[in-house]
């Protein structure tokens, strides 16, 4: 079985519209998750490094509030989808394309084809 860890950043670099729930604390210094429970900066991180050589100058330390080195750990949301040429095309108000000389009507349909050229008497 494996754990899965949804990304997670610290809250002032995740835009307002990329921010999911609160995970966790986030430390600034070892990029690494804690949770929510652990009042100090010991142990395994929920996110982050499994190995690490040195640890972090931080190890042991209280996540007191108002500290530089943590903030608040959020979920980040995937970006909003961008809208479909169809979508964008049928919605109303919509201004006309400018159509390229020799390009198909935007309704999808093959120009006309060209009048034969007429016979020489």
């Amino acid at each position: 079985m494996v754990y899965r860890v949804p990304p997670a950043a610290p809250q002032s670099q995740v835009p307002a519209d990329r921010r999911g729930r609160l995970l966790g604390r986030f430390c600034l210094v070892c990029a690494s998750l804690y949770p929510l429970h652990r009042a100090t900066h010991s142990g395994r991180p929920v996110y982050g490094r499994d190995h690490i050589a040195s640890p972090c100058a931080h190890e042991g330390d209280l996540f007191a509030p108002g500290e530089s080195w943590w903030e608040p750990g959020v979920e980040v949301l995937p970006p909003p989808a961008p809208p479909t040429p169809a979508a964008s095309a049928a919605s109303p108000g919509a201004a006309p394309a400018a159509a390229a000389p020799g390009a198909a009507p935007a309704g999808g349909a093959a120009p006309p084809p060209a009048p034969p050229p007429a016979a020489k008497p």
